[in-house]
């Protein structure tokens, strides 16, 4: 038997209704791993005994629970409809825990400010929302709401120009983390050349995103399941894919601290905390959020700039925003928040200096697709 034959590879994620309770996945559960992606296999943990024994040689080891465990390499782009989750929903919302969805509206008559606006569909603080301003479209982020119907909305960052009357407001979805989630657990179905991994109660541990002039925007994905069984059942799925133009890191729309920069590359990681065993738990703790999250980003801009020396060293936080595409069910919007700054690194790159970035995310960060 042949196993691991990346290209007859499926793989299907759907979130399950509760723990213990696998979800049943169907052909739109695909999900569209990069050639990179590891999978998660299963995992298990030898614990030396350390008794002593008459000859020259260590007593055996003993097998202390088993897990699965493993990463996905996704292209993160949308659903080709504008406010359908993509593919790897399940991921994001085992991950931050809070899945947004804004209904197509349009501003309200005479409410137009800089500011903020009024509409009469309710969405919730730490939405982004994408309205129509002048000839294109904006991003913000709902920071406080109003009012009862319609509902009057400011935003984090002014609008370059005021919505005008009736301006589209488009569907969309938002991923973020309030820190008082229920937790959620996923399905993880793969199928790899005769050989079926089966994960239940699996959740993201961890995400890296990589964005740079030269490559398409990807995330990979950390996973750990409670369980992960082998068989040698084959895929009775009929797998439809999401078949959506890539999002290159060219040409994106990068804004750090409220002005538009002209960078290299934009790199974050977030990885949260979770326990492998408790004395209850088969193979990872069941606390949804284990402390906290370990968040970090790296810029690295295009020329030599004495600028994030100056600014370590001035202190403060500031908030980076970064969208790609311009067809609606495609475009995406990453919001970094409270970004501090860590100390600059001098780098090199084809025999010239350059400067890397390093930044702790201590606000959070919101993940869009419109």
């Amino acid at each position: 038997m042949a196993i691991f034959q990346k290209k007859k590879t499926t793989v299907y994620a759907k979130i399950q209704s509760a723990k213990g309770s696998p979800a049943t996945v169907g052909d739109a559960d695909a999900i569209d791993p990069t050639i990179d992606s590891g999978f998660v296999q299963p995992k298990g943990e030898q614990v030396d005994r350390g008794l002593i024994r008459g000859g020259r040689w260590p007593s055996e080891q003993a097998i202390c629970g088993r897990w699965g465990e493993g990463s996905l390499t996704l292209e993160l782009r949308g659903s080709d409809t504008a406010g359908t989750i993509p593919e790897f929903s399940p991921l994001l919302e085992t991950l931050l825990g809070t899945k947004y969805a804004t209904v197509a509206d349009t501003v309200e008559v005479g409410s137009g400010a800089v500011g903020g606006f009024d509409a009469s569909e309710e969405w919730a603080v730490g939405t982004l929302v994408r309205v129509a301003i002048g000839t294109g479209y904006e991003v913000r982020r709902i920071a406080t709401v109003t009012g009862s119907g319609p509902y009057t909305y400011t935003v984090q960052r002014n609008f370059s120009e005021a919505p005008a009357d009736g301006a589209a407001i488009t569907a969309g979805i938002t991923y973020l983390h309030l820190g008082t989630e229920t937790e959620q657990y996923l399905t993880l179905d793969q199928y790899l050349d005769g050989l079926r991994l089966l994960c239940t109660d699996a959740v993201c541990e961890s995400l890296s995103v990589s964005a740079s002039e030269r490559a398409i925007i990807q995330g990979v994905f950390g996973l750990r399941s409670l369980t992960c069984a082998e068989t040698d059942t084959t895929d009775s799925n009929s797998p439809t894919y999401d078949d959506s133009v890539p999002l290159c890191g060219t040409e994106c729309n990068l804004i750090f601290d409220g002005s538009i920069l002209d960078m290299k590359s934009l790199e974050f990681n977030l990885t949260t905390r979770r326990s492998r065993g408790g004395i209850n738990s088969a193979g990872f703790s069941e606390l949804p959020f284990a402390g906290q999250f370990e968040a970090a980003a790296t810029m690295t801009p295009w020329v030599e700039d004495k600028t994030p020396i100056t600014d370590f060293f001035t202190g403060g936080t500031v908030n980076a925003e970064l969208t790609k595409g311009d067809t609606a069910g495609n475009i995406l919007h990453i919001e970094l928040v409270g970004l501090q700054r860590t100390g600059p690194e001098i780098g090199e790159d084809e025999g010239d200096f350059s400067w890397n970035d390093p930044l702790t995310i201590t606000g959070g960060v919101y993940i869009g697709l419109f």
